[in-house]
Formats: C-alpha cells, sequence, structure tokens
C-alpha cells in the first residue's frame, strides 16, 4: 500500500501522543511516590524531635548522645525490618550491608539513627522509583517496536513474521547507555538519589548544631525533594521518547526501512533547533539518538517515522519475508491486536500470501508487461481519471436491472493508490476503496474485485439481499445437482468427483475459475477447492457463502463477463435466477 509522506507522520505522531500519555501517566505515579516519602520523613523528624525537645531546641551535644539501652532495643527491631524488605524487594545491597553493620554496633547516637531512618525512606523511594521506571522503559521499548511494525506492514500492504522480543534482548537494550555522557538511567536514578541523601543528611546535621525546630530542615528536605521529584519526571518523559525512538529505529531496520525522518511537535513551546530538526531526513545508518533523532533534550516531544522518497512501487519490497520465506497482505482495515496474533504470535490461519512481480507474471504473462508498460504516470489523480472514465463505461453497457442501482452507488466508491499488491476493501459503512495499482495487473481480471466489492456493498446497503432464503436453498440445491451428476455419469464416489472438478474448472491459468474454486471450497467444507479461495473459518460465518455468491453473481453480471456467465449460468442456474429476481425486485 503506496503512503506519502504526511501519512507515515501523522501515524507517528499518534504512536509518539500515546506514549507520552502513558509516560506523563507513570511520571505523576512517580512523583506522587515523592510526596509520600516526603510526609513519611517529616513525620519521623517530628516524632524525633518531639522526643528530644526542649525549649531551647536539640544541641549536638544531646544528638550525640548514644541511644539507651531500650531505645537501642527499638532502633535494632526498626534496622532488622529494613534489612528484611531489602531483601525481600531486592532493593540496594550496598544500603543493605551499612543496615546489618549499624544493627552489630553496640553504640550509635541518637542523629545517626534519625539519619539511618530518613535514609531508609529515601533507599525504599528511589528503589521502587528505578523498579519502576525498567518495567515502564521495557514496555514502551516492545509496544513501541511491535506499534512501529503493525504501522508499517499495515501501510505498505505486506507483512512479515516477527520473532517475540526476547526478554535477555530488552534487557541489553535498555541497559545500554544512550547519551553521549555514557550514563543509563540506573546510574542517573543512583546520582540523583546519593545526591538527595547528602542534602538531607546535612540538613538535619545543622538542626542540631543550631538547635533550631525542625521547621528550617523540613523546608530544606521539601525543597530538595521537590527538585529531585521534578527531576524525576523529567527522566521519565526523557528516557521513555529515547527507548520509544530505539524501538523505532530497531524496527525500521529490521523491515529494511533505509531513511527516517524527524517528527517534532510544533507549537509555541517548540524550541528553536527541534523546529529546524522537524521533516530531516537521514540513512538508517546515521540514526543517533540526541544528535540525528529525538530527543535532542530533556523534555523533547519529537519522534522519528519511515522515510521514503517516492510512493511505492508495484512489487516493490518494503518489507522483508519472514522466517518461512513467506511475505502475507496486511489489510489497511487490520487492527493491531489481529495484526499481532498474526504476525508476532504466528497464527497465518486468516491470512492471505503476497505474490511479487515474478509470480504475477508467470500468472498473467504478457499481459503484465502490457499493463505495466502502458500503465499512466503514478499520481493519484491520473490513475483515478482513468478509473472513472472506465466506470462510466462499465455503467452505460451494464444490463438494465443493475444500471441504476449502481448509478445510486457511485458516492460510495473511493479511490486510492495503494501500490502493494493488495486487494479492494468495503468498510464498515459500505465504501469502496479501489486499490487502483493492484487491481490494474489483477489476475482475475481489471474491475473484477471492485466490482465484487460493490457487490458486497450494495447487498448490505438493500438489506442484506443476499440473505433471502430462495437463493440460499438454490446455490446448495444446484451445487448438489451439479455434483451428483458428475458422479453418476463418470460412476464414481464424491471424493474423486471433486478431483475431477477441480481439474477441469480450477486451472490457474482459466480466468474464470477462481469463481467456482471460492463458492466449491465454501460448499464442500474446502475439499473441492483451487488455488483461490476463502479458508475454511470463513465459511463458517453465517450466510457467509450468500454473501460471496451474490458478490461474484453481480461482478460477472455488470462485467458482462460471458466466461464467467456461462460458468455460473452451467453450475449455477437456479441460484443465477434467483439472483436476477433480487434486483428485479428493486426495480
Amino acid at each position: 500500500m503506496g503512503r506519502n509522506g504526511e501519512y507515515w507522520k501523522e501515524r507517528f505522531r499518534q504512536m509518539e501522543n500515546a506514549q507520552n500519555d502513558i509516560s506523563e501517566s507513570k511520571a505523576m505515579e512517580i512523583q506522587e511516590q515523592f510526596e509520600r516519602a516526603q510526609a513519611a520523613i517529616n513525620g519521623k523528624i517530628n516524632a524525633w524531635y518531639q522526643r528530644l525537645a526542649s525549649n531551647n531546641g536539640v544541641s549536638m551535644a544531646e544528638a550525640r548522645k548514644m541511644l539507651s539501652e531500650q531505645e537501642l532495643k527499638e532502633f535494632r527491631w526498626n534496622v532488622e525490618e529494613y534489612i528484611k524488605y531489602g531483601k525481600e524487594n531486592a532493593k540496594n545491597h550496598a544500603w543493605e550491608k551499612q543496615l546489618e553493620n549499624a544493627s552489630a554496633r553496640v553504640h550509635i547516637s541518637r542523629l545517626e539513627s534519625l539519619k539511618l531512618e530518613v535514609q531508609q525512606e529515601m533507599e525504599k523511594l528511589y528503589g521502587n522509583y528505578l523498579d519502576s521506571v525498567d518495567s515502564h522503559i521495557r514496555d514502551i521499548y516492545k509496544k513501541d517496536f511491535y506499534h512501529t511494525a503493525y504501522e508499517i506492514q499495515k501501510g505498505i500492504g505486506v507483512g512479515s513474521s516477527l520473532q517475540s522480543l526476547d526478554a535477555n534482548l530488552v534487557e541489553k537494550i535498555v541497559s545500554k547507555p544512550w547519551a553521549v555522557d555514557g550514563k543509563n538511567f540506573s546510574d542517573r536514578i543512583w546520582e540523583n538519589k546519593t545526591k538527595l541523601i547528602n542534602q538531607v543528611h546535612n540538613s538535619l546535621s545543622a538542626m542540631c548544631i543550631t538547635g533550631e525546630s525542625p521547621d528550617r530542615a523540613i523546608g530544606e528536605i521539601a525543597k530538595n525533594m521537590n527538585v529531585s521529584r521534578s527531576q524525576a519526571g523529567r527522566l521519565v518523559m526523557t528516557e521513555s521518547a529515547a527507548f520509544a525512538n530505539k524501538a523505532r529505529e530497531d524496527c525500521m531496520k529490521n523491515l529494511g526501512v533505509e531513511e527516517f525522518e524527524v517528527v517534532e511537535t510544533l507549537d509555541t513551546i517548540t524550541c528553536e533547533y527541534c523546529q529546524s530538526m522537524d521533516g530531516k531526513h537521514f540513512s538508517m545508518k546515521d540514526f543517533q539518538i540526541g544528535v540525528t533523532a529525538p530527543p535532542f533534550h530533556p523534555n523533547c516531544r519529537g519522534c522519528t517515522c519511515p522515510y521514503f522518497d517516492d510512493e511505492f512501487t508495484v512489487g516493490e519490497k518494503r518489507a522483508a519475508r519472514g522466517e518461512d520465506g513467506k511475505t502475507y497482505y496486511a489489510p489497511s482495515d487490520m487492527t493491531y491486536e489481529e495484526w499481532k496474533k498474526s504476525f508476532v504470535d504466528g497464527d497465518k490461519s486468516r491470512l492471505l500470501e503476497a505474490e511479487d512481480d515474478e509470480h504475477l507474471k508467470k500468472k498473467i504473462g504478457k499481459k503484465y508487461d502490457e499493463i505495466t508498460r502502458m500503465r499512466p504516470p503514478a499520481t493519484l489523480k491520473d490513475l483515478e481519471s482513468e478509473y472513472k472514465d472506465e466506470l462510466n463505461k462499465i455503467i452505460e453497457n451494464a444490463p438494465a436491472e443493475f444500471k441504476n442501482i449502481l448509478q445510486q452507488n457511485l458516492h460510495n466508491i473511493k479511490f486510492a493508490k495503494l501500490n502493494a499488491i493488495g486487494g479492494n476493501r468495503i468498510n464498515k459503512k459500505y465504501g469502496i476503496f479501489i486499490n487502483l495499482d493492484s487491481d490494474a495487473i489483477n489476475p482475475k481480471g481489471k474491475w473484477t474485485s471492485v466490482m465484487h466489492e460493490i457487490g458486497h456493498s450494495i447487498d448490505l446497503q438493500y438489506g442484506r439481499l443476499s440473505h433471502n432464503k430462495l437463493f440460499g436453498d438454490a446455490i446448495k440445491k444446484d451445487f448438489k445437482v451439479f455434483t451428483e451428476e458428475y458422479a453418476r455419469i463418470y460412476n464414481m464416489d464424491m471424493e474423486e468427483t471433486y478431483e475431477v472438478i477441480k481439474k477441469h474448472f480450477m486451472k490457474a491459468d482459466i480466468e474464470e475459475s477462481h469463481v467456482i474454486s471460492d463458492l466449491f471450497g465454501g460448499l464442500s467444507g474446502n475439499k473441492c477447492v483451487g488455488k483461490t479461495q476463502h479458508d475454511k473459518d470463513y465459511w463458517k460465518g453465517k450466510f457467509a457463502l450468500e454473501h460471496e455468491a451474490f458478490a461474484h453473481f453481480f461482478s460477472a453480471s455488470v462485467l458482462c463477463n460471458e466466461k464467467k456467465l456461462s460458468v455460473i449460468k452451467n453450475v449455477f442456474p437456479t441460484a443465477y435466477k434467483e439472483f436476477l429476481d433480487l434486483f428485479g425486485g428493486l426495480q
């Protein structure tokens, strides 16, 4: 499916916005942890002060007094709880060792006990903070890797299998520094923690030296905690943006994309540098976060997307073949969940294998060269004009019973230059999207698939015409009569009969064979089926057979395809009569 630059920018902007929303929620969650920790620290300081304070405050001499025997026991109980918490939650081992040493000491000062209790709150805070960021960044990397693949494969119309991201691989990626200072997010978090602990300890010491009440110390600690809280929010947003773009880089390289483009959020707060980078494109080998790719600074809101210097040409490979050596269609209306189930989890049961130029050449021979050589310049305007002219001629020559209905439904037909080999689509509101490039070399015949989809649209718009019981019963009856007559004439069982029918009616070089192949597949549980057909699961749907028969009959009738009509009238005489009666009732 060919897409222009604006399509890719818009899709990846939406991805980046979604990532930003998730990261902002995570930043707020972590900042709330800072607020709770600050409240706990304030409580500890006030409780400590109330226990020791006199009118003149707490002197350094008082603070340096050793804990009483009972107070030391209480302190050790607290420390043992801290150590247990650290082991159960795999927190900082250096801090754990420091606590064990403190627990073993016979003497400890009142100030030191307060510092240890306050530090425990900060160790817990930063331990949880690191765990939250680590988990969040892993999720961001995986989500953006898969969503990048989904958007690209859906955008170009073909997809290939991707290996599930291995946990060890993700671990290596998120642990590796991306910034020029060589620090990863873990280094930054522990560096900020050490700085904050030193600041808090200094404030506590000053409180004791000056003999002041805790108000000033609590104010200083609050100020430093607020700075650290802001740093935490900024770190979450910046690291999230970095690893989202790292995921896009790795995915685009995996899919064979050769260039990427910088897409910045442009508004009144966008810096001049980011404004200058917006729209620039680079080779994938030059992808470097902070240099050629966002984030260029903390809280940068830019992202990257694939860049193609032209729109796709037919058969151009934009997606690598999967592990099974095959490439599959990825329809534009495919949901992310459907895509992941097919291309990551490996369920290909509902996919149609894409065919490249060589396969098509073998199928349609000289016709391929003739069409591709004579096709007009690859612009949507030219192709759309050509198709509209042809459509008017088709309607003019269509049988009378179809003419008015086609005229009434012209507004539902939408043209799109999709390029990659792929079918036309009908959406939930019955609009038809014509894949102009692929339809021109459709081995079933130009306009065949388009009219098939228009048939589906008309069927739905006029109250599901195909659900008519006489029509459905006639299809099954005609199939039974046809196959049983074959079996009687050739004295064969049904399995042998199916093989003979396939040989006679479903040859790859017979243009009209796909009608019989598809419907006979549905009627026989795919026992009697050729190369073109829906899968078994499709036929389990209620009225699936009637829907497809209606569309096949409609396409052949409107296009006046005598070969196909001859086969349809021969195999489904009663059903075709009922089909014409359905339209007679609409006049």
